[in-house]
């Protein structure tokens, strides 16, 4: 896979989403939930509290549902101005 097969597998992915937010629904001992409001059946979940690995896990989660290689990820991410929006609950 080249970058230009990984920019068109997130369009295909992506379909009419501008971007990808996520519902961050967080648990005392550190274990969390992140579930797609645009995708439901994109879910991913972890144990840090850490926002940075979190948010690496969400991405990770976006480019393995997509089918690209995560050598792109940080490049066709950024160039299809994908945020990650968290929203914080308890």
């Amino acid at each position: 896979m080249d970058i230009t097969h990984a920019r068109s597998a997130l369009d295909r992915f992506m379909g009419a989403h501008e971007q990808l937010t996520f519902s961050l629904e967080t648990h005392e001992n550190g274990e969390w939930v992140a579930r797609c409001n645009e995708i439901p059946a994109l879910i991913t979940a972890g144990d840090t509290t850490d926002p940075a690995l979190i948010q690496a896990t969400i991405k990770d989660a976006i480019l393995t549902a997509a089918g690209i290689d995560g050598s792109f990820g940080d490049e066709i991410l950024r160039d299809a101005a994908i945020q990650q929006t968290v929203v914080l609950s308890r």
